[in-house]
């Protein structure tokens, strides 16, 4: 059987497996700086390159998304003119405010059958046949967990449905539940990726699950780098660039630290205290024996 694959943009991970499943969805977990988001503007890129059309649906803002993109030389602006980029905001579809612990701008899906209506549109009647979620937590997170696994199946499923290939980021889970919904997620995704970055900005990549005809035993690990307008490549070919160069591309994907509020001073992160609360974070590491703040 011959299985149709697109390339994700990461080099080694295209050369090792071939790229991810067309028509399939794949998911891509880590922490804040954990360089997921370049993964994912690498895989738009990739798109680009192609003539082929992405969306992109982002929970809260993607100007990291964009900062990454015009890294390495595209123009958000330029594709989302041609129409090879279209830009949606969670809340503009079936969105639902609250006190939701998981999500850093409080809202989450509600109406899903709606929402997922209005994806299959996007995929079969505007012609969009790659996305990229940037989280997906509005759409599979729920409580209790077992809800979250049965809303991630149903949201899988639909977009395979329409042959969708979908690229899923997903921040790092720190408490149980949360690890529980990433399991259920990585378990339903043809492909799933783990990344991380340490003090040093060393960058791993780790790929924990991918179909079924892998000739890599898994999970595998890979040290990334980056470089100057091809984002993040393995180290090998990263050890032949110019470092004075990949200081100056490091210093252009910087971001300020955030403070944790909103721009009306409203706290964006809502730890449950209840148990069994899907709680993720954006940190590198989850504070020491610390009681969730209230």
């Amino acid at each position: 059987m011959i299985l149709n694959k697109t390339k994700l943009g990461l080099d080694v991970f295209d050369r090792t497996f071939g790229g991810i499943y067309f028509g399939r969805a794949a998911a891509v977990s880590g922490p804040r700086n954990g360089d997921k988001t370049l993964v994912a503007a690498q895989f738009a890129n990739k798109v680009f390159q192609t003539g082929e059309r992405v969306c992109v649906i982002g929970d809260h803002s993607l100007d990291d998304f964009f900062l990454d993109l015009r890294s390495l030389g595209a123009d958000p602006n330029a594709v989302i003119a041609t129409g090879q980029m279209a830009v949606l905001s969670c809340a503009g579809i079936a969105t639902q405010g609250g006190d939701t612990p998981y999500r850093p701008s409080g809202e989450c899906i509600e109406d899903l059958d709606a929402a997922l209506h209005e994806l299959s549109e996007l995929a079969t009647e505007r012609g969009f046949p790659f996305f990229v979620f940037n989280t997906v937590l509005p759409w599979i997170a729920a409580a209790p967990v077992a809800e979250g696994v049965l809303r991630t199946d149903r949201f899988v499923t639909a977009l395979e449905r329409v042959g969708a290939t979908s690229l899923l980021l997903l921040p790092r889970p720190v408490s149980p539940a949360a690890k529980k919904l990433r399991t259920a997620l990585e378990m339903r995704c043809a492909a799933a990726i783990r990344m991380s970055a340490d003090e040093s900005g060393a960058r791993t990549m780790r790929v924990v699950r991918y179909g079924k005809d892998s000739a890599v035993a898994l999970p595998a690990t890979y040290q990334l780098a980056a470089v100057p307008g091809k984002g993040l490549v393995s180290a090998e070919a990263a050890a032949q660039a110019d470092s004075r160069h990949l200081d100056s591309f490091a210093a252009s994907r910087r971001r300020p630290p955030r403070s944790g509020k909103s721009a009306d001073g409203e706290k964006r992160f809502r730890p449950l205290v209840a148990p069994g609360a899907m709680v993720f974070t954006a940190s590198p590491e989850p504070p020491a024996a610390q009681a969730p703040a209230r």
